[in-house]
């Protein structure tokens, strides 16, 4: 329990100079997102920004995550990845293939280390290249960073509320291939 309050959903950088995209958290507009889901870390910022994007379609997370959503909604993780192994912990066997695993790091692997390896390969994992710099600001890039790369079942999803907010984002050709720099 200490881990959740300590749950910020922030992302660090580094390189270059980020720079802000233009248009704002939701310059994608249009209504909510396609479907429902969850946020665990919605009060941080990139988790914010989720929630702000999706117009509705996702909410935050009641305890545990995916209690609030139902089977096969996504349930996106916008934690520290000190938290992450208490989180994935506290969400029941049936419910983490629907686990979305935003981060700019190795999470792929402390998600096997919390939950198994099959487990952690059939969650959905979004390697984040930017940030945000605080709670309802626009994301940054640095120059010349690489789209966000997303692979799983909830890829689509990922990819539509993160458009919105202006980011570039692919994913690989079959959703069995991982997204690069994830182990």
């Amino acid at each position: 329990r200490a881990a959740l309050a300590r749950l910020r959903g922030g992302v660090s950088g580094g390189g270059a100079p980020p720079r802000r995209v233009s248009g704002g958290p939701l310059s994608g507009g249009g209504g909510a997102v396609a479907g429902s889901g969850e946020v665990v870390g919605a009060t941080g910022r990139v988790g914010g920004l989720l929630v702000a994007a999706a117009a509705g379609g996702l909410a935050a997370a009641s305890w545990p995550p995916g209690a609030s959503s139902a089977p096969n909604d996504p349930i996106y993780v916008a934690t520290p990845a000190s938290a992450l192994p208490a989180v994935l912990q506290s969400i029941s066997p049936e419910r983490l293939p629907d686990v979305v695993l935003c981060s700019n790091g190795m999470v792929r692997q402390i998600a096997a280390e919390a939950c198994g390896r099959a487990a952690a390969e059939r969650m959905t994992v979004a390697v984040l290249y930017f940030g945000v710099l605080e709670r309802g600001a626009a994301p940054v890039a640095g120059e010349g960073a690489p789209p966000t790369v997303v692979a799983g079942r909830h890829a689509s999803h990922v990819i539509e509320v993160l458009r919105r907010c202006g980011m570039r984002c692919e994913e690989p050709e079959t959703s069995e291939t991982r997204p690069r720099h994830v182990t």
